[in-house]
């Protein structure tokens, strides 16, 4: 009797953690790609200190004429020009550089 009880436990449990999941991976899994355009480019140098030494940073960003901006790589950055067409993915309030081409 004990053993069908711990079998219909881990049935259970596997069931509810397969349906879980499902669900959590297509939440991961959906997006919207999008065509948008850059606005603006912005180039930040950040100091950042590192135990005893402050360490130079730049920042790359791209605002898109949606409103949103984007951190990118410096050969994206210098590729990308005012008003060109870039594709982005769109999820859950943010959105990620796919293409810098369309």
């Amino acid at each position: 009797m004990n053993k069908c009880i711990v079998y219909v436990l881990y049935l259970a449990a596997g069931f509810f953690l397969f349906f879980s999941y499902s669900g959590f991976a297509e939440n991961e899994l959906s997006g919207s790609v999008e065509k948008d355009y850059v606005d603006k480019k912005t180039k930040e140098i950040v100091a950042e200190e590192m135990g005893m030494n402050v360490v130079e940073k730049t920042n790359y960003e791209i605002l898109l004429s949606s409103g949103y901006k984007i951190s990118v790589p410096k050969e994206y950055y210098d590729s990308l020009s005012k008003g060109e067409a870039v594709t982005i993915l769109k999820k859950n309030h943010e959105a990620r550089l796919i293409s810098n081409k369309y």
